[in-house]
């Protein structure tokens, strides 16, 4: 016996027919058709704690002035007495269209790989680390040929 293909709409309203279905049933009643069946957005109508339209205006206005980020633009609108996190900034930052979504994928503009040995050294201060006996001042060294 072969497989019968029917798509979600297709069976709600066999479920709707057979009226086992309460909750389609009342939003079949309540539509008078099929079109009540529609699947509908999940998506809150309201959000109670969005940050009001004025503090996302601040917020874009001095992004626009500065180009600064999440950050610096926080710290500007501790000082205006506007309290906002780093993250919520940045979301209202993207939600307003001002940042590039490609941005942070953007590849290094130079590579500091060198083509010859001892061309350049990188050293790293690793901090001072406690000895059974002393103190030891630890360095990491690289040779960005060899790396």
């Amino acid at each position: 016996m072969p497989w019968i293909v029917m798509d979600g709409m297709n069976q709600k309203i066999r479920f709707v027919v057979r009226a086992t279905g309460y909750l389609w049933l009342k939003k079949y009643r309540e539509a008078r058709n099929v079109t009540g069946l529609q699947e509908r957005s999940r998506r809150p109508r309201h959000n109670p704690r969005r940050t009001p339209a004025g503090v996302e205006h601040r917020v874009v206005e001095l992004r626009r002035r500065h180009g600064w980020g999440g950050k610096k633009l926080q710290v500007l609108l501790e000082r205006e007495g506007i309290h906002l996190s780093v993250s919520t900034v940045h979301r209202i930052l993207r939600r307003q269209g001002e940042l590039d979504p490609y941005q942070a994928q953007r590849p290094a503009p130079q590579r500091f790989e060198r083509s010859q040995p001892n061309e350049l050294w990188q050293m790293e201060f690793k901090g001072p680390f406690t000895c059974p006996d002393s103190v030891c001042h630890p360095l990491s060294i690289l040779d960005d040929c060899s790396r």
